[in-house]
């Protein structure tokens, strides 16, 4: 058994290593950028949320407004840049 193992290998080597290119490449292209899409999400959201917690706590503005802020609203506009910065953190540029 163990002869027809390395017998498989000798002669095969070139279809395992192209079949790890693809995985590799799999992975590389589709699943890491949507680990990084999930995790920059998640960081972006409480960033933003923590931008629109201390600006009510300083009272910048009206549209700042407490109870707003203990229901975790946030403003987009922190959202995308959190979110942009991170991206670009971790490589990917959109």
């Amino acid at each position: 058994m163990k002869e027809k193992i390395k017998e498989f290998l000798k002669n095969y080597w070139w279809v395992i290593l192209i079949i790890l290119i693809i995985l590799g490449a799999f992975y590389w292209y589709q699943i890491r950028p949507s680990i990084i899409y999930s995790k920059c999400e998640k960081l972006a959201i409480g960033d933003a949320i923590n931008q629109y917690i201390s600006r009510a706590k300083l009272g910048s503005s009206s549209s700042y407004s407490w109870e707003m802020a203990l229901k975790q609203w946030y403003n987009k506009d922190d959202y995308d840049f959190a979110y942009k910065m991170c991206l670009r953190e971790k490589g990917i540029n959109k």
